[in-house]
């Protein structure tokens, strides 16, 4: 279980140890709740039982003594699941959810009510009704991050658009240039992502340029004397 954190973006890598067991059920998920009653959460959770491994988003409410009513968001119920997936959750605790599985978009809303006020406790939590024997989850490469995007803010007024690029030059993420400003979502990917931060103008060329960042969500850049540099937010 992590302290408290006001951070909107969740990750970790889960493993399910075995694809069945004879009864019961192994689950193996992270999970983002509340950190006061009543107990309401969502997680990315793998549910295994006698018939196969599924993966799905759950959200909960509860009461302050636990879950009452469970809510399945998402369920892939395909044959023959993977038992390792790489999950991040996104969320506001009020209405935003936006989960990834393996850097795929998988679900997405801003309608819900999810009765999950800030701040936040993330667990790594297997639960089990199978008693035969002991079984473990395992969780790799857990991070939060304060959100999901990165802004860019006093950009020339030539400027068009923004984008971050990976080593090989390719164009991981973009977004128009508004107001001097630029907002780019780059949760999907898997945090850090070591960028360079490039800034256009209208004819597709590099007006400001940082040299490669180490770059995770809610990081916040401002174009001072041609370059691209980094400023935390507080």
């Amino acid at each position: 279980m992590t302290p408290s954190t006001n951070a909107m973006l969740f990750h970790a890598v889960l493993t399910a140890p075995v694809s069945t067991v004879p009864y019961g059920e192994f689950q193996n998920g992270l999970y983002v709740q509340t950190t006061q009653a009543p107990v309401n959460y969502v997680t990315c959770v793998s549910i295994t039982n006698n018939l196969g491994t599924v993966w799905a988003i759950v959200h909960t409410y509860g009461s302050p003594f636990g879950s009452l009513v469970f809510d399945t968001l998402w369920v892939d119920d395909s044959v023959n699941q993977p038992l390792t997936r790489d999950c991040t959750i996104i969320t506001n605790g009020h209405n935003y959810l936006k989960v990834y599985l393996d850097n795929a978009l998988v679900y997405s809303s801003n309608t819900l009510a999810l009765g999950m006020p800030a701040p936040f406790n993330a667990f790594l939590e297997p639960q089990t009704s199978y008693d035969g024997g002991q079984l473990f989850g395992t969780y790799n490469d857990f991070y939060s991050a304060l959100g999901e995007n990165i802004k860019i803010m006093n950009n020339p007024s030539s400027a068009v658009r923004a984008q971050v690029i990976d080593s090989s030059g390719n164009t991981l993420a973009s977004s128009p240039v508004i107001l001097g400003n630029a907002t780019i979502d780059i949760g999907r990917y898997h945090l850090p992502e070591n960028t360079t931060i490039q800034i256009l103008d209208s004819n597709n060329l590099a007006i400001a340029s940082s040299p490669i960042e180490t770059v995770y969500g809610g990081d916040v850049y401002s174009v001072v004397t041609g370059s691209a540099k980094s400023s935390m937010l507080p």
